[in-house]
């Protein structure tokens, strides 16, 4: 990973796109299926705690690419506060490997703006032991009148869990059609 505000991760502190495109590429990745991008994370906004959907990538690369640029560029941070988000993003993605510690990383790199809640694979959320994995699964089981179980989904459940994640993703559109809270196209003018 180069580093912070060269390479891959300085496109959100040139340009941060247009919001447009920035809710886009938004709405394509938490669309994804994640038994192809099964790399995910589950944010909320740190001021209102409005939850946004999963989003889905290939592998941790490919997340911290997306949360440099899309997730930095819809906050509209003001430009002191933007660079030392991108800087912590770049020095969360040279040393962290970890999948159970980048979720807490990248929330104290955003610094209070956005809450990463779950950060893990989508086996994890299909067995995992987890807050966020357990909870998924009861609301999966609740809504077919299977009880609210946390057991690890059967096989025949996963092809269930996908659509489910695909139909919060869509419920989770802004007015324009875009994707993410509302709260995370608020401009953000303070350091």
């Amino acid at each position: 990973m180069p580093p912070p505000g060269t390479g891959m991760l300085s496109v959100a502190a040139s340009s941060g796109g247009s919001l447009r495109s920035l809710y886009a590429r938004y709405n394509e990745v938490a669309l994804r299926d994640p038994r192809t991008y099964p790399v995910g994370y589950l944010a909320a906004d740190g001021e209102t705690g409005a939850v946004a959907p999963f989003l889905w990538f290939r592998d941790e690369a490919e997340l911290l690419r997306f949360v440099g640029t899309t997730e930095l560029g819809l906050l509209r941070l003001a430009p002191l506060a933007h660079v030392e988000v991108l800087d912590g993003v770049g020095a969360l993605a040279r040393r962290e490997r970890s999948l159970d510690r980048l979720g807490l990383g990248l929330t104290t790199a955003f610094r209070g703006w956005t809450e990463f809640l779950w950060v893990g694979d989508f086996a994890d959320l299909c067995s995992g032991a987890g807050e966020i994995p357990c909870e998924l699964r009861a609301e999966l089981r609740a809504i077919g009148s299977r009880g609210e179980t946390h057991a690890a989904l059967a096989p025949e459940e996963i092809a269930e869990l996908v659509g489910f994640l695909g139909m919060l993703a869509t419920g989770c559109a802004a007015p324009d059609g875009g994707g993410s809270t509302a709260a995370a196209s608020r401009p953000r003018t303070t350091a």
